[in-house]
Formats: structure tokens, sequence, C-alpha cells
């Protein structure tokens, strides 16, 4: 019977000891410094075992690259506070719920093939020269992450702004009606249900079609504009525009489930 060894450092076999620990009854840890050994039994001449494989691989995609996420954050982005850090963690660890397929089985693979020939196996050296691809993917995947936490940012930096201009400002209307009858298109209608008619609308909205990113800032600018006391905001489907629409203008906003005008306007499938 042979021993393979797997090795990394401590901080990294600490992430993955309770796992190992409730995989196998037979092993047995050891310390030199910095590293962490784990050896685990093998049978001689079996090849790879397939429990082994199964539970590394398993841990790859679950604590280790949250473990890989940390460690690639603190050192190309360690700027960013701790409560920072872990939003921009929160962003990664929802991307790498939808990693593609073909990455554990690469991973998996590779894994395989790498313990049919030796009885050692350094963890950070597998993944960055075994397993490029989804060690690429894990750089990757924290550089998207601070890019989200980075516009989101920039996004409720916004709204704060516009709800404390919203808050100095005077009402100049008492309600409006704001129907998001189609993703990228809205209408605002007057307590009677007639088309708010301004200059500034009429500009804003022959601009629509021609710049579908700008939708939400266009409705928002409008509804800052014109400073109603109230709206009703009519939705045939949800989306983004609700949530920053009532985080801008708070209580002013009240939410309509069905009505004479949502079955006028709303034209989404």
């Amino acid at each position: 019977m042979s021993i393979l060894t797997i090795g990394a450092s401590n901080a990294l076999m600490d992430t993955l000891r309770p796992a190992m620990d409730a995989a196998f009854a037979e092993r047995k840890w050891r310390s030199e410094g910095v590293y962490t050994f784990l050896e685990l039994p093998r049978q001689e001449g079996s090849g790879p075992d397939l429990k082994v494989v199964n539970t590394i691989a398993a841990a790859i995609f679950r604590q280790l690259s949250l473990f890989w996420f940390k460690r690639l954050l603190r050192v190309n982005y360690g700027y960013f506070d701790p409560e920072e850090q872990k939003q921009i963690l929160d962003y990664a660890n929802g991307r790498l719920e939808n990693c593609p397929h073909h990455l554990y089985h690469q991973v998996y693979t590779a894994l395989t093939e790498y313990l049919r020939d030796n009885d050692q196996l350094n963890l950070d050296g597998f993944i960055r020269f075994r397993a490029k691809e989804f060690w690429q993917f894990l750089q990757e995947t924290v550089d998207s992450a601070v890019d989200d936490y980075l516009v989101e940012r920039e996004y409720q930096e916004f709204v704060t702004l516009l709800r404390y201009f919203v808050e100095l400002q005077e009402p100049k209307t008492d309600m409006v009606n704001v129907i998001v009858d189609q993703p990228e298109s809205f209408r605002i209608l007057d307590v009677n249900g007639n088309a708010i008619q301004t200059d500034y609308l009429q500009g804003i909205l022959s601009e629509i079609n021609h710049n579908e990113f700008d939708f939400e800032d266009y409705l928002i600018s409008a509804l800052i504009t014109i400073a109603p006391a109230r709206i009703v905001l009519h939705l045939c489907q949800g989306s983004r525009v609700e949530q920053t629409i009532i985080s801008i203008f708070g209580t002013r906003v009240y939410i309509c489930d069905s009505c004479a005008i949502c079955n006028a306007f709303c034209k989404c499938p």
C-alpha cells in the first residue's frame, strides 16, 4: 500500500480539512513550518482513487475556490477595506455558481491523470500549472467582481445624491402615473390620465429609442424635472427601474397592482 501526500499552505489546507476529515477515516495530518500535508493510503496498482478525485475536485470548486478568491483579492486589490472585499467576494461567489461545466470536467480529468502517476499533490501548483484555464477563470472572476462592485457603488452614490436633491425640492405637481410598459419604454400621465407634455419630456422621449442604455436615466430625469408629490408606478413586469425610483423618491411612490391604466397601456407579452 502506497501513500498519497497532499500538501499546500497551512491556510489552504485548513480550508480543505473539514471536507477531507468527513470523507476519509484513515488519514494523517502533519505540519512543516508554513505547510501542511495530508497523507491518505492508496492501493498499489489500482490507479487514482475515485473517492479521492471526487472529493478533491468538489473541494476545488467549493471551499478552495473561495479561498483563492480571497487570496487574489488580497494580493491584487488590497486597497479595498474588509467590508468592500466582502461585497466583492459575494459577486465572485455568484459568478462561480455559473462556472462553465467544461472547466469542472477539465479539472477532474487533469486530477485523474495526475494521480495516476504521482503520489504527491501540491494543490496550488496543480491549479496554476495543470488546470490553467480554471486558474484563469478564477482570476477573471475576481476582476469582473471588482468591476461589478464599482459599478454598483457608483450607482448607489448616484441614487443617494438624487435622493438628497429630491428631498430639497418642493413638489411642482400633486401626482403622476408612470407606466413602464416594456423593458425600455415608459409613459408619464397626469392625474386625469393625460400624457404630460413639456418641451423637456418631448426631447428626452425622442432619444430613448436611440440609446437604450440611458432609459433609466431618462425616466429619473423626467420625474425629477416634474417633481411630483406622489408617483403611482404601473409595471407590467419587474425591473430595476422600480427599485431605483423607490430608492430616490421613497414614500412618494405607490406601486399599482392592476388598474384601468395598467390594462390600457401595458403592452408586455
